[in-house]
């Protein structure tokens, strides 16, 4: 791969693709106290390793290490040799805030009474 790339963008791929191989490896769902890690993410889905995962359906959560990402209503879908694959039926992503049911009015700045 570094025979195409400049000597300057090669060490930038590399470290790029090695901090999305180490995310890859954090993300896992949890299903009934069962913690199974995720081996493909994408817009409609997940994988994880076929033996893992037989009976997984329903309702899940979805894990970035430590940190939830959402609830997933999720569906079987296909079986490979590497990964058995499930289709979202619904995502709801994690809110980092909790909901108010009120406008937070921001505080207006200073004014100075000097004119120039």
């Amino acid at each position: 791969m570094s025979a195409y790339l400049p000597e300057d963008l090669a060490p930038e791929q590399i470290i790029g693709r090695a901090r999305l191989i180490a995310r890859q490896r954090r993300l896992s769902v949890v299903s009934n106290g069962r913690r199974i890690p995720v081996l493909h993410l994408w817009k409609g889905g997940f994988a994880v390793a076929p033996d893992m995962a037989r009976h997984l359906r329903g309702l899940v959560e979805l894990y970035e290490g430590e940190k939830l990402l959402g609830w997933c209503l999720v569906s079987s879908g296909t079986i490979e040799a590497d990964a058995h694959r499930f289709d979202f039926k619904r995502f709801t992503a994690c809110a980092e805030n909790a909901p108010v049911d009120f406008v937070r009015i921001l505080p207006k700045p200073p004014t100075s009474d000097i004119h120039i």
